[in-house]
């Protein structure tokens, strides 16, 4: 159970199938906090493996602190989380402040804001948060929200706007996020309308993936993924375009949802009749490889025929001709904390 519904985004990415390829699947969130809150003994071709992590650390404000140890190759069994951590309001609350409040969150893709004016507003950690292309052609991000009455701004993508007009009163803004008009403000003593712009957030990108963050002091993005672009490098994330989006309300935690996604082990029972049935039984007869890079990330990675995503009877795309080394023939799968 979860204090609340959780909802995933499945946002399918990429230019080919019919061959190995990475499938991002975002919505759910993970941290190094809670990676391996479910572990117990290592699963099979994990030892040995993980590269020391980020030292032990600490989640306060849901009555006891849990602690997770450094992750490395000599740790053993790591302790699992207390049954509140998946149930209690509280540890979910602290949760949102002390991870997707401090962590770089992936948005969206900067193809959705081709033009200036073009803007998407999205939800990111249950805040109301929109995406614009300005006029010189820079990605930014703001909180949706106007600075009167803290109206929700946008509610619809929109292309090619020259401003945004909060419908409750009118006030304007510019896709600077600088407000440009407030009616009947002028009468009133010391407003200056350069100190009500749209409160911005921080938003930066690898290749066509925009991130944001809420933090205005945490480490850039570039020191956040750390080598995960160029383990990526071959898959051309520049020329990345969406070509499916599918979201559903899941009735569970975010971690079981996350740790969903990284648990090959399920395949050959869940997936029997479809994923099970292609050459991606190979991931439960042969282990796929566990690594923890230079960033803030785990990935998955395993050699296999063909395409690890497709159901049979499905068409994709033609092959990547940039794909080289172990990424042409077999698939990485990403955990980017806290993105699934």
């Amino acid at each position: 159970p979860s204090p609340r519904p959780q909802k995933s985004t499945n946002w399918r990415v990429g230019r080919r199938t019919g061959g190995p390829q990475t499938w991002f699947q975002l919505g759910a969130c993970v941290s190094p906090l809670a990676a391996r809150s479910l572990a117990g003994p290592p699963m099979p071709g994990e030892a040995g493996q993980a590269r020391a992590h980020s030292a032990g650390r600490a989640l306060t404000g849901f009555g006891t602190e849990h602690k997770i140890a450094a992750m490395d190759a000599n740790a053993g069994p790591l302790p699992t989380f207390p049954v509140g951590a998946y149930t209690d309001p509280a540890h979910f609350e602290a949760e949102m402040r002390a991870i997707f409040a401090r962590s770089w969150v992936l948005a969206g893709f900067s193809h959705d804001l081709a033009e200036a004016g073009d803007a998407r507003p999205v939800t990111v950690a249950g805040a109301p948060v929109l995406l614009v292309r300005g006029e010189a052609g820079e990605l930014r991000a703001f909180h949706n929200l106007c600075r009167h009455r803290a109206a929700r701004l946008v509610a619809e993508p929109c292309a090619k706007a020259r401003a945004f007009a909060c419908p409750y009163h009118g006030w304007a803004y510019g896709l600077d996020g600088a407000l440009r008009g407030a009616p009947g403000m002028e009468r009133t003593a010391d407003f200056d309308k350069a100190d009500w712009g749209l409160k911005p957030i921080r938003l930066e990108t690898m290749g066509a993936y925009m991130f944001v963050n809420f933090d205005p002091d945490a480490a850039p993005l570039s020191d956040w993924l750390g080598d995960l672009p160029e383990l990526l490098a071959p898959y051309a994330l520049d020329d990345t375009v969406l070509v499916r989006r599918t979201e559903y309300d899941v009735a569970c935690n975010w971690k079981v949802y996350v740790e969903n996604f990284m648990d090959y082990y399920h395949t050959p029972t869940v997936h029997k009749t479809t994923l099970a049935a292609t050459d991606l039984s190979a991931y439960h007869q042969n282990p796929p490889d566990t690594w923890i890079g230079k960033g803030e990330y785990l990935t998955l990675y395993a050699e296999h025929k063909g395409s690890a995503a497709l159901l049979r009877g499905a068409t994709g795309f033609p092959e990547m001709k940039t794909l080289t080394g172990p990424s042409a023939v077999g698939s990485t799968y990403v955990c980017a904390f806290p993105n699934a």
